[in-house]
């Protein structure tokens, strides 16, 4: 339960899920401001380009399984690429792009 939104009992913020290498430290910066509230950062894979800026969430970075638009975080295999290298981050999954990924679903299972 949140301190500050009682009436809710999960909060998360989704960070920008598009932005330039350029403006990366920036965007880092800004939601670390956040941090002290508790709540999970949901990130693209594709945004975390430079892992130094990101590692300090801890398990506060929750990254989300991708659809077929981007290029990596859409698979079980590219996941375990991406959390071998932040592996205190938590996960987000996104049954619609897992879907759109995986029809089936036999990965998502």
């Amino acid at each position: 339960m949140s301190r500050r939104f009682p009436e809710f009992r999960h909060i998360a913020l989704h960070a920008p899920s598009r932005f330039s290498q350029h403006e990366e430290e920036a965007i880092a910066k800004q939601l670390s401001k956040l941090r002290s509230n508790g709540w999970p950062i949901i990130v693209h894979p594709d945004s975390l380009r430079t892992p130094r800026f990101w590692r300090p969430f801890g398990r506060q970075l929750c990254i989300e399984n991708m659809d077929q638009r981007k290029r990596s975080g859409r698979t079980c295999e590219e996941m375990v690429e991406i959390f071998r290298k932040f592996p205190e981050a938590s996960f987000c999954f996104d049954i619609g792009h897992a879907q759109q990924v995986d029809p089936p679903m036999s990965h998502a299972v």
